[in-house]
């Protein structure tokens, strides 16, 4: 195969491009080219898509978004683009079961004869295929050349309308980390040292080091028992909120500290220090309530143990979380 040099002005009829030699030359725009697919990239949509179809009991549609495909066998094909410029793009919902609900898959199929992929003529296509009435239902497989956009849930007849999420996987940039939606998602990847993934579940990025998976934060190491929330588990982030607070005491001494922000699942620890002991020196903190947004604590005199009332107080504190 010769050397592709792109873009370049012909002289004497050379260089000539195929779609195949164009899309290999693009390729070292995006990310995911793997040992086996060294001119190939990550399927996906652009990173921020949302809300890639509708449906409706009998219609679904496919909204306007593009993306990047590279689903040939050849491994050499290369990645294609797509783009979809308005919502015209519809077909038939499946009636709902009776008894159960059912959960269908909206796709897009790549065709290109020129790849000897049996179509007959190039081209991005939407397909659907509705999956099977089950008290649990699981979504249908994806069919050959074809990457999934969206998910729709069809509840059983007269129990409401069918809903639709978001099922495409999100392309990225060479070099640029890979939006993932879960676990799953990422264990799809295929790792190489520096592969960066954004772990859209948990708000922060993962490193592969070839062969595992390390959080760019700091995470919990061992299951600990939070003061609410319950337990945090293994692999959750942290999450540390610090700073001074100032407000008045209440008529009975209590103090409350508002976090700049709720933790998603609980606290693991909270310290609160005197932020001014010259404005009131030598007290105490008794913490009294906790919650994922705010600490309060009854402030007292460390001598005589009176409650320190109705004055302002500077308060420094650091909570930890997940």
């Amino acid at each position: 195969m010769p050397i592709t040099l792109w873009p370049a002005n012909a002289v004497t009829g050379a260089p000539s491009y195929s779609g195949r030699m164009l899309r290999q030359a693009l390729g070292v725009l995006l990310g995911g080219a793997t040992t086996s697919r060294p001119l190939g990239g990550r399927s996906g949509v652009r990173p921020g898509t949302s809300g890639i179809g509708a449906a409706t009991s009998t219609t679904w549609t496919v909204n306007p978004h593009a993306g990047a495909l590279d689903l040939e066998a050849g491994s050499s094909a290369g990645p294609y683009y797509y783009s979809v410029d308005d919502a015209t793009n519809t077909g038939t919902v499946t009636a709902a079961d009776a008894t159960n609900p059912r959960i269908d898959l909206v796709y897009v199929t790549l065709n290109d004869p020129a790849e000897g992929d049996g179509s007959s003529a190039p081209g991005a296509v939407f397909g659907y295929v509705a999956g099977t009435a089950a008290a649990s239902p699981v979504a249908p497989a994806t069919p050959a050349r074809s990457m999934p956009l969206f998910q729709i849930s069809v509840p059983k007849s007269g129990t409401g309308s069918p809903t639709t999420a978001d099922a495409a996987p999100f392309t990225a940039a060479a070099g640029a980390p890979i939006p993932v939606r879960n676990a799953t998602e990422r264990g799809a990847l295929t790792q190489y040292d520096g592969l960066l993934v954004n772990r859209l579940d948990q708000n922060y990025l993962e490193r592969s080091d070839g062969t595992s998976w390390v959080p760019q934060v700091d995470t919990v190491t061992v299951a600990q028992t939070g003061i609410v929330g319950g337990t945090a588990p293994v692999g959750a982030r942290l999450i540390r909120y610090a700073g001074s607070y100032v407000d008045v005491t209440s008529g009975g001494g209590h103090f409350q500290v508002n976090f700049p922000a709720a933790f998603p699942n609980g606290v693991l620890g909270i310290t609160v220090t005197n932020g001014d002991d010259t404005a009131v020196a030598n007290v105490t903190f008794g913490r009294t309530a906790v919650t994922t947004s705010s600490a309060t604590y009854r402030v007292r005199n460390a001598t005589n143990s009176a409650t320190i009332n109705s004055t302002n107080m500077r308060v420094d504190y650091i909570a930890v979380g997940w």
